[in-house]
C-alpha cells in the first residue's frame, strides 16, 4: 500500500481481539465524517464485530461498506452477509510447528522458514458474489 501511495496510518485501528471489540470499533469509526468504503478487518471475530456495527448505523455491508478478514472461521459463511476472508489453515500450522520443535529438540540447528498457503474466499461482505 506504501508503494503504490494508498497506505495512510489515520485508518488503522487497534484495539482488543474480540468480537465486542470488531463492533466498539466500527461504532466509533462510523461517528467520523472521512469514513473509508472497505475494511480488511484482522480476524473474523472481529469482522463480526463490525458487521453488526454497520448494519445498526443504517448502513450496509457491502453497498457502504465491504468487508475482507481472515482466518475462516466456521461462522463466516452464515453472517449476514456472508463473510468474504482469506482461510488459513490453522491445523496444517500446528502439524507444522510440532514437527519443526521436534526437529529442533533432535538436534537440527539450522533455521527453516516455512511458508504455508492461504485461500481466499469470496463471499458477499465484499461486494462480490460467491
Amino acid at each position: 500500500m506504501q508503494e503504490h501511495g494508498i497506505y495512510d496510518e489515520k485508518f488503522v485501528y487497534l484495539n482488543e481481539w474480540s468480537t465486542a471489540s470488531g463492533y466498539q470499533t466500527m461504532k466509533e469509526i462510523l461517528t467520523q465524517s472521512d469514513i473509508p468504503t472497505a475494511f480488511f478487518v484482522a480476524s473474523d471475530p472481529l469482522a463480526i464485530g463490525a458487521l453488526r456495527a454497520i448494519h445498526e448505523e443504517g448502513l450496509s455491508a457491502p453497498d457502504d461498506i465491504s468487508i475482507v478478514s481472515f482466518n475462516d472461521i466456521e461462522i463466516a459463511e452464515y453472517v449476514n452477509p456472508p463473510l468474504t476472508t482469506i482461510k488459513v489453515y490453522t491445523e496444517q500450522m500446528g502439524r507444522t510447528a510440532v514437527n519443526l520443535l521436534i526437529d529442533r529438540l533432535n538436534g537440527r540447528e539450522i533455521p527453516m522458514k516455512v511458508v504455508l498457503p492461504t485461500k481466499l474466499i469470496v463471499r458477499k461482505s465484499c461486494g462480490c458474489d460467491s
